[in-house]
């Protein structure tokens, strides 16, 4: 992204991380989006992060294996249903987690939308 200029500049590359180029901001709030001029320069610049070309899997079938690993490592690491009596987890108490991820798959194969690359930290 920093060599498309949609990103900070980065200086260094690490195993555990990164320096960045920091750049003070504000939030994009309520009253901005009344700001046509703004708005317009936001929608162009997420739609350059939307088209770009980047080297990932364009079928839903990772995320798929993505989820199952993640369950199958944490069914295999934790007593789940003791591990979410014990951090309060209400929701995930009343609700089968394995049937919530079939589900989430099956909504994601029929929903066929195109696999994009996408910023994680909209601000």
């Amino acid at each position: 992204m920093s060599e498309k200029n949609l990103g900070p500049k980065i200086y260094g590359l690490f195993e555990s991380g990164q320096i960045q180029k920091y750049y003070q901001h504000q939030c994009f709030r309520t009253a901005e989006t009344n700001d046509p001029k703004l708005v317009q320069e936001l929608a162009q610049k997420l739609a350059r992060i939307h088209s770009t070309v980047v080297p990932i899997k364009k079928n839903s079938n990772w995320i798929f294996d993505f989820f199952d690993n993640s369950y199958n490592d944490a069914y295999k690491l934790f007593d789940l249903k003791t591990l979410y009596r014990e951090t309060n987890c209400e929701t995930l108490l009343r609700h089968d987690l394995k049937d919530e991820l079939e589900w989430l798959k099956k909504v994601i194969t029929e929903i066929d939308s195109p696999i994009t690359f996408t910023h994680i930290d909209f601000r």
